[in-house]
């Protein structure tokens, strides 16, 4: 199957969820949204997050083909990027950013099942352009990928990846080579579940068609899950162990170490309950920076309350918490991490969703910070094809009530869908970015269409 599309970016359409980003060192993974790209997307799917269609920012075109038989599947993507966004310079400790030029991109990946085992490779290439049309250096990666379902309990799966970067170098212009190789296996038996994982990763590796926001590292993830069904009022009750450990690879430096015991069950009513004690979770800024040794208490819930709210979800965390943004090295302070996602009816023809994170750390050398992420959805339910949906969403951060950053979103779309395939939207975006005395506004006025020719009739 052959598919193409013109400017399948749909921004406008379906906005990014707000989300936390001050207190962190590494790029967030975003939702794919864009209907081109959600299409045949489990075929991209491997053991690591190794294509990740969200690196493409600014789609100009793009063709696609995809191949389903009996025992291979396979699907490529060739675009052209206008670019604008941020591709990530994964390290140890930290993920860099560096403005994206306009670019061609390759995907690529194919499987082949024999039996109890699953065979893929995968190809990726971006080519970048500078502003005359000249080459501004490219990444290029391959890597191969099994996966092997030993029993019907012990599933095993392993990967290896190579890449060569000449892109966004250090001004040496020395080609930039390095290597990943991922090994896991998962089992379980009627009471246990057992996930353990190990991944090393170069300094020189770069993905830029994947999701790579650490490099230079080694990681082992091991979990460990006790489980018992129909326990009182308990549908499934999990008492768990969750462990990881990454250190940089060369000198041997914790960049992370944490073990968390926790409780899971699931009740009546959809409800679930988490229950997660951190009690020695010790993190490194920097390689010459001390290690951060925090501890806090996490709990998370979820339940359908009544039949016109179907979902309701909330989060919390308190303790002391990793302040990264202390001084040079970061230092460990009193915060708190709190939340809600509400889905409820109304009216038969109106659902909102208001949903809010945010985190508070008490830092005592400089001062209070606070940052929120909240987001209301409310769709209209015309009639049976069409719909108006608003989306209200706003990021905000402030330190010591003196540094103040915020960025609103407002959106108002019309949809109209003939098919799955062919849909309408009309719509208007604005926004404002930055400081409160300064402010950044634009305002937009769209119109896209989301065309299947496979429905018209010639």
């Amino acid at each position: 199957m052959l598919d193409a599309t013109l400017n399948p970016d749909f921004a406008q359409v379906a906005l990014d969820q707000p989300q936390l980003s001050r207190n962190t060192r590494f790029a967030l993974f975003l939702t794919e949204k864009r209907p081109f790209f959600l299409e045949s997307s489990d075929l991209l799917v491997s053991p690591t997050d190794a294509l990740y269609t969200r690196s493409i920012n600014d789609p100009r075109w793009g063709l696609r083909a995809t191949w389903r038989g009996e025992r291979e599947t396979g699907t490529a993507m060739a675009l052209h990027d206008k670019g604008g966004g941020l591709t990530p310079i994964p390290g140890p400790y930290f993920t860099g950013f560096a403005l994206q030029p306009a670019n061609d991109t390759l995907m690529s990946r194919a499987q082949a099942r024999f039996g109890s085992v699953a065979l893929g490779a995968i190809v990726g290439a971006r080519r970048y352009r500078d502003d005359a049309g000249g080459s501004a250096g490219e990444n290029d990666v391959a890597g191969a990928d099994a996966q092997w379902l030993v029993t019907d309990s012990l599933r095993l799966k392993g990967q290896v990846m190579g890449s060569s970067t000449s892109a966004f170098d250090d001004g040496t212009g020395v080609m930039r080579r390095g290597g990943m190789a991922y090994l896991g296996l998962y089992g379980r038996t009627e009471r246990t579940e057992t996930d353990i994982s190990y991944q090393e990763l170069s300094h020189g590796f770069r993905n830029d068609v994947g999701f790579i926001a650490q490099a230079g590292i080694r990681k082992l993830i091991a979990n460990q899950n006790l489980q018992w069904f129909e326990l009182g009022p308990f549908n499934q009750l999990n008492l768990y162990l969750n462990t990881q450990r990454v250190e940089e690879r060369g000198t041997g430096l914790t960049v992370l170490q944490r073990w968390t015991p926790g409780l899971w069950f699931a009740a009546a009513r959809n409800t679930q309950l988490i229950a997660e004690l951190v009690p020695d979770e010790k993190s490194r800024v920097q390689r010459d920076g001390p290690l951060l040794d925090a501890h806090y208490l996490h709990l998370w819930t979820q339940t359908t309350p009544i039949e016109w709210v179907p979902l309701a979800e909330a989060w919390f965390d308190t303790g002391r918490l990793a302040d990264v943004l202390a001084g040079t090295t970061g230092r460990v302070v009193h915060g708190r991490k709190f939340g809600f996602d509400v889905q409820f009816r109304p009216l038969p023809r109106l659902e909102l969703q208001p949903r809010l994170d945010a985190v508070v750390l008490d830092n005592p050398a400089e001062g209070r910070w606070r940052e929120t992420a909240s987001q209301l959805l409310a769709i209209w339910h015309v009639a049976s094809r069409q719909s108006l949906r608003m989306i209200r969403q706003r990021h905000s951060f402030e330190r010591a009530g003196v540094d103040k950053q915020a960025e609103t979103a407002q959106s108002l779309t019309y949809t109209w869908r003939r098919s799955a395939g062919t849909v309408l939207y009309v719509g208007a975006t604005r926004g404002n970015t930055g400081l409160p005395a300064t402010p950044s506004r634009s305002t937009e006025l769209f119109a896209k269409l989301q065309l299947d020719l496979s429905e018209l009739r010639w």
